[in-house]
């Protein structure tokens, strides 16, 4: 995304919840949100100045990227609350070492692929943690925008060695992991 050119942002989210109809089953939220730690992370989110007013998936995914915790590095070099990268960060013109941009990097950028994907959280999320490129190949591949067509297809980017049989976990389990935060924050289950 060239930097003159402006991205659409997150809105907050409406009194409905936008995206019930993909929220994972109850029980697998659940067990899910146990196993992240989510009552923690939930409640450091809940005292983020920088997440306040923001949509809850945005905040489901600084949950599942960093627990709600600022200043994290990874191993694979993604920074900050949003675990956001330095080209992310570069194409929208912001210093992702700054809390502030760094969380205005992933709403624009969230926010972009939220729009990409026609407003589908799974296909978004996968591809802010996946990457767009992974995902549109996987998209193109399954010839379809459903999620176990778009599993199927990254199931064989790893057959053929383009994507790693971890990468590939990683990104399968990413979205529930996400939607099974928001599902915590905004106080709706599916089941």
């Amino acid at each position: 995304v060239p930097q003159n050119t402006p991205a659409p942002t997150v809105s907050p989210a409406p009194a409905s919840v936008p995206y019930q109809q993909y929220l994972p089953p109850t029980p697998v939220a659940v067990k899910q949100n146990q196993k992240m730690g989510t009552d923690k992370a939930l409640e450091r989110i809940s005292k983020e100045p920088l997440l306040k007013n923001t949509d809850p998936l945005l905040q489901a995914v600084a949950v599942v990227e960093s627990g709600g915790k600022r200043g994290l590095t990874s191993p694979t070099g993604v920074k900050g609350l949003m675990q956001v990268t330095a080209a992310t960060a570069r194409d929208y013109g912001l210093d992702r070492d700054k809390p502030e941009d760094n969380v205005k990097a992933a709403e624009l950028h969230l926010g972009r692929l939220l729009n990409l994907y026609d407003g589908n959280p799974i296909l978004a999320s996968a591809a802010y943690n996946g990457g767009e490129g992974t995902i549109g190949e996987a998209l193109e591949l399954a010839g379809s925008s459903n999620w176990p067509d778009v599993i199927e297809a990254l199931r064989y980017s790893v057959t053929t060695g383009k994507l790693s049989a971890s990468k590939y976990r990683e990104i399968v389990e990413y979205p529930t992991k996400v939607m099974s935060a928001y599902s915590a924050i905004v106080g709706v289950t599916n089941g």
